[in-house]
């Protein structure tokens, strides 16, 4: 069950993190009419991206090991 938590939280983190403007579309875009994510969110999107990614493969390590 660890290992689906971890690859679920590489696939949302590689989304987040390679397609920052698409996350925030699906987040909160699409409530919005012409609206733009600032530059700072996008960033907060990308680092957040990074860290689920390596919080996934640490839990994928420990579901292989444990």
């Amino acid at each position: 069950m660890g290992g689906l938590i971890g690859f679920i939280l590489v696939c949302v983190g590689l989304f987040h993190s390679l397609a920052p403007r698409a996350a925030w579309y699906i987040h909160y875009g699409w409530r919005f009419q012409d609206a733009e994510p600032s530059d700072l969110y996008l960033g907060f999107l990308r680092v957040t991206g990074v860290l689920a990614i390596i919080v996934g493969v640490i839990v994928i390590i420990v579901a292989i090991v444990g």
